[in-house]
């Protein structure tokens, strides 16, 4: 897992649309990762969130959906 990873990933959202409609087309974030691990990716949340944050460009709507998809799989909602 490694923050290139991440950045390879934003990077290759931002240019190659094909790979980003079939990323933002799983329903599920753990066939949406399987696909990612699959074709080579392999970072945490924080490495992509970092990524996120530091990279130089606003954040798309597919990387946003992307990172809610991953928050909701990583850190559960707990009830009050």
């Amino acid at each position: 897992m490694t923050m290139e990873s991440a950045r390879t990933f934003i990077l290759r959202m931002r240019s190659d649309g094909e790979f980003s409609n079939k990323v933002s087309s799983f329903t599920d974030a753990e066939s949406q990762l399987s696909f990612l691990s699959a074709s080579g990716y392999n970072f945490t949340l924080e490495e992509f969130t970092n990524e996120m944050m530091n990279h130089e460009n606003h954040i798309t709507d597919d990387e946003l959906h992307f990172a809610a998809r991953l928050v909701n799989r990583y850190v559960p909602i707990r009830e009050r």
